[in-house]
């Protein structure tokens, strides 16, 4: 009995960090780019058009990646993918940062992004289903506690790489340090078991039951349908809308803004080119403190309560950027602190309950494909809000982008409200017996 404590306590750490390492790396890649933008215009003599290419390559690529990784893990099993996909984060930060053409840089971004799709399909699939209703909570929010971390920790370094090194040469090192903590994450997933849940989910009822004793996981008292004549989406059309449309909302409005935040706070006059990367820095900390707080109230005050007052929270900082910035000349600091809470709160609700919610609504046998889906629509979202904030931002300038991020935020919330199921202290089976699928009292 001691041996096996030992191993589930020694199994929890690893798996957390085994999977929020790639999700830390999707916040760091997404936003080095944005960082490092004057200098790759510089570098590839870029045009307007190939700067929006490149800072949509990654979204790109990780839309493809999210589906296909998603739908192949559910058949062939978790570790299989979540093994090897690291090693394309390892060889395409390399040949980012060797690139000698624009051409060669694209394409690596394009299937870096594939890879960060793929780790946001399986991740949350493989933790929800190593862990206790108790605190399922606490260990999904340690992944996405990863991804503030991750951009920050690109602007951060940015903006020290960029201070002391010639732009030229500093925008390949910001790029290739992205290798390293890959490299970590390979080493960290090498003796991760297969998950317990998929093993019995495919039949393989004795080597997943094996696993919950060796571990002392929490017991799996079901037995799935055929995954094979299961309809995917026999009685989940609430819970497509709520995961689909929440996370599209968040994305439209976080990306959208997030990948030109520096260019929009150095045309207003906010900051120079300096001061826009450290004030976008300083916003990202704020995702930090707001998902590091999530990680510790998703088991106690839950999912649906935490995302809706999230959202609320992040749309009233907007509309107070968007109505001081429009209404005269105000001091830098007050924006960016403005920016810096609604960040917070942002982390805090929907930017970790959104990558959760697949995670706990669909069943084992369809739950990557189910992250996978929205992890491409939410880089449907993304693109969309990246080209619709670019071309307003030109236009009116912070100002309007604000004002419009606040609307989306705020219709994020209303669609949270009206669809959003609880799911803090309940089993992944409890939540998808077929008998609990259209319980009114919590869907609305």
């Amino acid at each position: 009995m001691c041996r096996r404590r030992i191993m589930r306590d020694s199994l929890t750490p690893r798996l957390r960090w085994a999977t929020g390492i790639a999700v830390g790396l999707d916040g760091y890649n997404l936003t080095v780019v944005t960082a490092s933008l004057i200098a790759l215009t510089r570098q590839f003599h870029l045009s307007d058009f190939a700067t929006i290419e490149l800072a949509l390559g990654t979204l790109f690529g990780s839309l493809l990646g999210g589906i296909l990784a998603g739908t192949l893990t559910d058949h062939v099993g978790r570790l299989k993918v979540f093994t090897y996909d690291l090693w394309f984060f390892i060889l395409f930060s390399l040949t980012s940062a060797l690139s000698p053409s624009f051409g060669i840089l694209l394409v690596s971004r394009i299937f870096l992004g594939f890879a960060i799709g793929a780790d946001y399909a399986i991740a949350p699939a493989y933790v929800a289903e190593f862990s206790p209703s108790k605190n399922r909570g606490f260990q999904l929010g340690f992944i996405w506690l990863m991804w503030p971390i991750g951009t920050t920790l690109s602007f951060v370094l940015s903006g020290i790489i960029f201070s002391v090194v010639p732009p030229l040469i500093a925008w390949r090192i910001v790029f290739a340090l992205a290798a390293l903590p890959a490299a970590v994450g390979i080493w960290l997933r090498k003796s991760l078991p297969e998950s317990p849940r998929w093993l019995i989910a495919m039949g393989q009822e004795d080597q997943g039951h094996q696993l919950i004793d060796t571990y002392q996981l929490e017991p799996v008292n079901y037995s799935y349908p055929d995954p094979h004549t299961t309809s995917f989406r026999q009685s989940f059309v609430n819970r497509w809308i709520l995961i689909l449309g929440t996370w599209f909302f968040l994305t439209m409005a976080s990306y959208g803004m997030g990948l030109i935040l520096p260019v929009m706070l150095t045309r207003s006059g906010l900051t120079g080119q300096m001061g826009a990367i450290w004030g976008t820095a300083l916003v990202n900390v704020g995702g930090i403190v707001g998902s590091f707080m999530a990680m510790w109230h998703l088991d106690r005050i839950g999912c649906k309560s935490l995302q809706i007052v999230g959202f609320g929270i992040a749309s009233l900082m907007l509309g107070l950027v968007a109505a001081l910035t429009a209404a005269s000349h105000v001091a830098p600091f007050v924006i960016i602190l403005l920016l810096t809470i609604g960040e917070t709160m942002s982390m805090y609700g929907p930017g970790t309950v959104t990558g959760i919610y697949p995670a706990e609504l669909f069943p084992t046998h369809r739950r990557a494909t189910a992250l996978g889906v929205a992890t491409a629509v939410s880089r449907l979202g993304a693109i969309a809000g990246a080209l619709l904030f670019g071309l307003i931002n030109q236009q009116g300038g912070l100002s309007p982008v604000a004002g419009v991020a606040a609307l989306i935020m705020l219709g994020g919330s209303l669609l949270t409200w009206i669809f959003g199921t609880e799911t803090r202290q309940r089993s992944l089976e409890d939540l998808n017996a077929p008998s609990g699928v259209f319980d009114r009292s919590e869907m609305l």
